[in-house]
């Protein structure tokens, strides 16, 4: 063979490895991104086949507010259950003492259940047009971790006792029970705090565990432990109340407060 050719066959064999090589990193590239992708997808598989409850306070399962609300979550994820506040007199006082204990009808399911998170809603929520993320469970169930893994808003109003805990991060304190989750965790570290009410040292900031409103007694159970994680946007809404941040608002642009109806 003269030297021609073996240069000739040389520079063939230099490219043919050259080729090899390519296609050997392009395959590495490839099985690298098909890996990522599997754990991406076995990761949203988790997420999808978890089932999340949510559990709505409404006095009329045939109502608008409650289809609108049930709407709402079940296109989120949510399997939808109902509770029914018992009927306790027709004052104020008698309706928001029903409502609190509707409220503590769903803990006490939360903490004998299966799952490790509930969520609570009344039947007059709204998404808040602020939101700017699309995975609402994702949020959720990131919040699940932070914070002592006990509770987390997913729509707050803003109180004048949370002066000493920032509305600008997102650990907070603050009233409205329309939307909330809570772990069995909380649950019994909730009913821990609400059974040793005379043993608290009040201050100006805290409600009694006794009183009639649950989202008063949540507000001062979640100063004791130091604040919160509300999920969702902490910007206030511009629908309805403004003083409402998070995931979900009250919607009283549609709906008004059955507590308040005479």
């Amino acid at each position: 063979m003269g030297i021609a050719h073996y240069h000739f066959f040389r520079r063939r064999g230099a490219r043919s490895i050259l080729r090899l090589f390519a296609l050997f990193t392009a395959f590495i590239v490839l099985d690298v991104a098909l890996v990522q992708r599997s754990k991406q997808l076995s990761s949203s598989a988790v997420l999808t086949e978890r089932l999340y409850t949510a559990y709505v306070v409404t006095l009329n399962v045939k109502s608008e507010r409650f289809r609108s609300t049930k709407q709402i979550l079940q296109k989120l994820g949510f399997r939808v259950l109902t509770v029914h506040p018992s009927y306790v007199g027709d004052s104020y006082l008698d309706r928001t003492l029903s409502n609190k204990y509707a409220f503590l009808e769903v803990f006490e399911a939360i903490k004998s259940g299966e799952d490790e998170w509930g969520y609570v809603f009344e039947d007059d929520i709204a998404l808040n047009p602020e939101r700017v993320d699309s995975d609402i469970l994702a949020n959720i169930a990131r919040g699940e971790t932070l914070y002592g893994r006990l509770f987390q808003y997913l729509g707050v109003c803003k109180s004048t006792h949370t002066a000493a805990i920032s509305m600008n991060v997102s650990k907070t304190c603050g009233r409205c029970a329309h939307a909330m989750g809570i772990s069995r965790k909380g649950v019994n570290k909730l009913f821990e705090y609400m059974s040793h009410s005379s043993d608290v040292v009040m201050d100006s900031r805290l409600t009694p565990p006794t009183d009639p409103y649950m989202d008063a007694v949540i507000e001062s159970w979640c100063l004791q432990e130091g604040g919160f994680h509300v999920v969702g946007p902490l910007q206030h809404a511009k629908r309805g109340d403004i003083s409402h941040i998070g995931l979900f608002l009250q919607d009283r642009e549609r709906f008004i407060s059955t507590i308040q109806v005479v």
